[in-house]
């Protein structure tokens, strides 16, 4: 049975906004880049999504009160592959619930679930993103609003400020330890390798390595967050296998991304307001982008285009 597809929805381009980044350094607005590239994913595989959460918590001895997650997965024969779970109240409320509603579907909201109701802008360029969540949030009958943070940005890791407060479950060290012991039919985790369970000398040789701390002083050092083993011996194989022994990285089975008819690569961005998969968007990167994303290592919100996401019964 098919409980995932990816199709074409028209959208109303009067709904969607001309930008909601901004770049931090120079100030100019980076225009919003869409596309009638969406995903539809039966309930199922949103029930599962909301199992997996909570097993997960479970796992690690965590309620689910207050927090809102953020899960990058890539899509596979019909799976969702779960590649990172973040815990994430800021990124990507505006863009998935305006897209949905440009797509002209519907979100439901569950009676229990806890709705983000404040975005933090720490003047990294987020905050048209914010404001359109705050505004989206608003027609759903959930308040929302925009707190002041300062941080400085630090100049040696793309300006990002480094010292946002993050979720101690944000780190990928718990996604990895929790990864073997999740038993999924429609939702999966990529084969995962941490020091616990797996000396460096058994990891396979088509690993992604990530930092477990994604902003960490680690990735800091090494001016990036994940790195192909393949690509580790320019300079940072022992720093990485240091990095590994101390459980501040892990490894990742390499999957390649969904493509499209026109080879551009995939990647879903699901948000979920605690156990509850509420809403998300597929990010699509043509295939002409890949060598500034040094094989598709990195899709993220700034760098492709954005199409809805939407569950259906």
């Amino acid at each position: 049975m098919v409980v995932m597809r990816v199709e074409r929805f028209s959208l109303d381009e009067s709904v969607l906004p001309r930008s909601v980044y901004r770049d931090p350094f120079k100030g100019y607005e980076i225009a919003h880049k869409t596309t009638s590239w969406g995903l539809v994913l039966e309930d199922e595989v949103q029930d599962e999504t909301g199992a997996f959460l909570e097993e997960f918590l479970a796992f690690h001895g965590y309620a689910s009160r207050g927090l809102c997650f953020r899960l990058d997965a890539f899509l596979r024969r019909d799976k969702l592959l779960i590649l990172e779970v973040n815990v994430e109240t800021q990124d990507g409320w505006g863009v998935a619930l305006n897209l949905v509603r440009a797509a002209g579907v519907k979100v439901e909201i569950p009676p229990d679930a806890d709705m983000p109701g404040e975005f933090i802008d720490y003047g990294d360029g987020h905050r048209a993103e914010f404001e359109l969540a705050c505004q989206e949030l608003a027609l759903l009958g959930c308040k929302a609003a925009i707190k002041e943070g300062e941080l400085n940005p630090d100049p040696w890791f793309w300006g990002i400020p480094w010292s946002i407060p993050k979720h101690e479950l944000d780190d990928k060290m718990y996604l990895a330890r929790f990864a073997s012991t999740w038993q999924g039919e429609s939702v999966l985790v990529p084969k995962m390798y941490h020091r616990d369970e797996v000396p460096w000398e058994e990891i396979p040789e088509d690993v992604i390595f990530k930092f477990g701390k994604k902003y960490g002083p680690e990735s800091r050092r090494a001016s990036c967050s994940v790195i192909r083993r393949k690509s580790s011996q320019f300079g940072k194989g022992r720093y990485i296998r240091a990095c590994y022994e101390r459980g501040r990285a892990i490894a990742q089975e390499w999957i390649e991304p969904l493509r499209l008819e026109d080879g551009s690569a995939t990647q879903a961005v699901i948000l979920c307001a605690g156990v509850h998969p509420i809403t998300g968007y597929l990010q699509v990167v043509p295939t002409q982008r890949e060598f500034y994303l040094k094989e598709t290592l990195l899709i993220n919100d700034k760098s492709a285009l954005a199409g809805p996401l939407v569950f259906v019964d």
